[in-house]
């Protein structure tokens, strides 16, 4: 599991903020750190995480759910 150092995630929101992005997308959020320090530095902005586990089940139904097959 990779953990963002907080500053990193502040700079990252602030870079967000300057380009006039209004809502960010963390694929692959375990514990929450980048949302949570990157919305910390920059409330108006917002943070959504999305969990790894989530992926992988939601892909294997959707799979499942098509006639694609490797």
């Amino acid at each position: 599991m990779h953990w963002t150092p907080f500053d990193v995630a502040r700079r990252a929101a602030s870079i967000f903020a300057a380009h006039g992005h209004r809502r960010v997308l963390d694929v692959g959020a375990e514990p929450g750190k980048l949302c949570i320090a990157a919305a910390s530095a920059q409330p108006r902005l917002s943070f959504t995480g999305l969990l790894e586990k989530v992926l992988y089940a939601f892909s294997g139904k959707l799979l499942q759910a098509t006639t694609f097959r490797l």
